[in-house]
């Protein structure tokens, strides 16, 4: 698979815990540009995340430029990492992209891994026996 893959994000339907409004997660993964851009000479690849609102996909976080380091210059791989700051809410989903610019000009954003109805919020526990 091409794009920005997420190796360590939350699972679908996981609530995070909020702190003071928010829900502090770290993000990683790897990163690779598909043949059809090395194909047309790729000059500049920028892995990059947002969280939108699941409901109407608002943007709470808009497209974010993450972390990334290149592994593999030929082959325009690398890996990436990022800290986000979600708001109490959701569902969320938070989405992955490649954001690819060619010798020629063209520029192409190629979609990633994404995590879904994500949600943040108080989480507790209620546990009971009844006998």
């Amino acid at each position: 698979m091409h794009g920005l893959l997420m190796e360590k994000a939350p699972m679908d339907w996981q609530i995070l815990q909020q702190e003071n409004g928010f829900a502090t997660v770290h993000l990683s993964g790897t990163w690779n540009a598909p043949q059809a851009a090395l194909d047309i000479g790729v000059k500049a690849v920028r892995p990059v995340v947002r969280v939108v609102e699941e409901e109407n996909n608002y943007q709470r976080i808009p497209w974010t430029e993450v972390r990334s380091r290149m592994t593999d210059r030929t082959l325009w791989k690398g890996v990436w990492e990022v800290e986000l700051r979600i708001p109490t809410g959701g569902p969320y989903r938070i989405e992955g992209g490649l954001d690819t610019h060619s010798v020629t000009g063209l520029r192409w954003m190629f979609r990633g891994d994404a995590r879904r109805h994500v949600g943040v919020g108080d989480l507790f526990v209620m546990a009971g026996q009844s006998n």
